[in-house]
């Protein structure tokens, strides 16, 4: 495989089973054959990371960092600002993002070899950055919207929110020293960096050349992960702290949320794909109910049962994280099952009696005489068939246009399409294992299928 070394260290390792691909627009590293699990596909030296820590910055540059990210932090406020985005209580991140920002803006950067590798700001931009980047005619809002309903909706709008308080043409420029020609492409430098930054930088150790190349899936026997180890080709070579990258799991809208990416073909692994590979494929991928429409069907009897009990609203929400107690893993649900929350959800659902639920604020029980498991599993069936309407409504259409924009509102659209069938997928499961009415399925699926044709929706109501 490739080396390179200068000073007798050992900067990176390369092996020869994987490649690097691409054009000027997009550069990746694939893998040219099957590759063995645990493989060492190539190492790079930390001391060779993009971060304000590294000795290779010079103080000038370190100061400049220092002063942008005291803008960003100071328009955040105080706790108001909760995007991951641009955490403010992950120390480094702000200040690596301001770093990429003046790289990228500074044309005499000694990092330029490495910057030009780089994805463009349409490529890098994450779905919470979409409004801010593709603002003619809203397009960017649009492709938003239809996220609306999927298990990454309310945490992209939450973003959106967040991110229009600290991305202003005036800010931005503050922010990198004025050293773009226009508060304009200060703006869109801050943008390019933010997503850059967050779909590629590794925890503890910056932006990584190389490992940046990386052409990642997120599913299965396709993933990577990264280890920090000693890079040292034989003896004769200095042990050199590195970033290894040896073999990730993310649902696919979480990949979506991190990477602006969909694996192509969705769940459906390869034709060719062996029974093991296709199982992998599916090893991550969740189902999930949104929380608030649930909270929202109950009487304000029964949410005060609920926090009562240590579920309130705040609880179940769980910081907005995509993967919160309403979701569980495809595999599981698909046999009938549901989260220890989703039960306590249903068992309060599930009674009605207005007199045993005030008895239930009075002992601190948190659950109705007489309820059975298939009283539970039809609550969460129709949670779900709920869920599967939201999904199917008809949203903006994607366009035969082939710029970002239009790409971004595809792979929104695939996503809903993709959770929605998720959820059918659940409600199949609920119906198979606990014998649930088959008009709730039959209504369901109808629903499910008309979406999918493009179809009026049918009236969602029992037969």
């Amino acid at each position: 495989g490739a080396n390179g070394k200068s000073g007798g260290a050992l900067h990176f390792l390369l092996d020869p089973a994987v490649e690097v691909f691409g054009g000027d627009e997009n550069v990746g590293l694939r893998a040219k054959g099957n590759v063995e699990p645990g493989t060492l596909l190539l190492g790079v030296a930390t001391a060779c990371a993009l971060h304000p820590l590294n000795e290779a910055i010079s103080s000038a540059r370190k100061e400049q960092v220092r002063a942008g990210a005291a803008v960003l932090r100071q328009a955040m406020g105080e706790g108001s600002f909760r995007s991951p985005l641009l955490n403010p209580k992950n120390e480094g991140w702000i200040e690596t993002v301001v770093l990429l920002a003046l790289e990228l803006a500074d044309s005499a950067s000694p990092w330029r070899p490495y910057l030009e590798t780089l994805p463009s700001p349409a490529c890098t931009a994450l779905p919470s950055l979409w409004p801010f980047l593709f603002e003619e005619g809203g397009e960017g809002e649009a492709a938003v919207d239809i996220l609306s309903g999927t298990t990454m909706g309310g945490m992209v709008s939450a973003d959106v929110e967040d991110l229009r308080a600290v991305l202003t043409e005036d800010l931005a420029h503050a922010a990198l020293s004025g050293l773009t020609a226009t508060p304009s492409v200060a703006r869109r430098t801050l943008i390019h960096a933010i997503g850059a930054v967050n779909s590629r930088v590794i925890g503890g150790v910056g932006l990584v050349p190389f490992v940046d190349l990386v052409n990642g899936c997120p599913q299965g026997l396709h993933n990577c992960t990264f280890e920090r180890t000693q890079l040292a080709k034989s003896a004769k070579s200095k042990a050199t702290p590195c970033l290894a990258l040896v073999s990730s799991r993310y649902s696919s809208g979480e990949f979506l949320y991190r990477y602006n990416w969909l694996l192509v073909g969705g769940l459906t692994p390869p034709p060719a794909a062996s029974a093991a590979s296709a199982a992998a494929s599916m090893a991550h991928e969740t189902v999930g109910l949104p929380v608030r429409p649930i909270w929202k069907s109950l009487s304000e009897t029964q949410q005060q049962v609920l926090t009562k009990n240590g579920l309130p609203l705040t609880e179940l929400l769980a910081d907005g994280q995509p993967d919160g107690p309403l979701s569980l893993l495809v595999s599981d649900a698909s046999q009938g099952k549901w989260t220890g929350e989703l039960q306590s959800l249903a068992l309060i659902a599930c009674c009605k009696d207005e007199a045993t639920l005030q008895n239930m604020l009075k002992t601190g029980s948190a659950g109705g005489k007489g309820i059975t498991r298939s009283d539970l599993a039809l609550a969460v069936a129709t949670w779900c068939r709920a869920q599967v309407w939201e999904l199917s409504q008809p949203t903006s259409q994607t366009d035969d246009k082939k710029d970002a924009a239009s790409f971004c509102k595809g792979l929104a659209h695939r996503l809903r399409s993709e959770e929605r069938g998720r959820v059918v997928k659940w409600i199949a499961g609920l119906q198979q294992t606990h014998a649930l009415p088959k008009e709730l399925w039959s209504s369901t699926l109808r629903c499910h299928l008309a979406a999918c044709k493009g179809d009026p929706l049918p009236p969602l109501v029992d037969e």
